[in-house]
């Protein structure tokens, strides 16, 4: 199983970087973020046509609690499914990329900075793996 984050835009401030390692260097997971230049859709496609299950991350989605979230991620441990997160640039994500994932989620009703979301997203996957392994970071 790999998770890739593909994410629009490139230039993350300084303590977005240094807070998106902070999650990123403790997870055991495989995982990737991949940060394209331009919402080109072509090159969105590349990633939506890939064998894997496609989640956007959009204010409309399902929410989950971070327990529902370890559980989808042992379940695609279990089934060695490779996991494709998107986060839309300051436009979001399009209609046709939003419509080719197979879910979307929420992080919160509110709205946050599509580089803010980067931690966000990351921070979860790390406490979802942190329930799985029974260590004491979620409580």
């Amino acid at each position: 199983m790999i998770i890739q984050i593909i994410t629009q835009g490139h230039k993350m401030p300084h303590w977005i970087k240094d807070g998106y390692q902070h999650y990123a260097q403790k997870l055991k997971l495989k995982h990737q973020l991949i940060e394209l230049k331009d919402p080109d859709e072509a090159k969105v496609s590349k990633y939506l046509d890939s064998n894997a299950l496609h989640i956007a991350l959009d204010s409309r989605g399902h929410m989950l609690t971070s327990e529902a979230v370890a559980s989808k991620i042992n379940f695609w441990k279990i089934h060695s499914i490779n996991v494709n997160f998107y986060i839309g640039g300051f436009q979001g994500l399009s209609a046709d990329h939003l419509s080719r994932c197979n879910e979307k989620w929420s992080l919160s009703l509110q709205t946050y900075p599509h580089q803010l979301v980067k931690i966000m997203l990351i921070e979860q996957i790390f406490r979802a793996e942190s329930i799985l392994l029974n260590h004491p970071y979620h409580k």
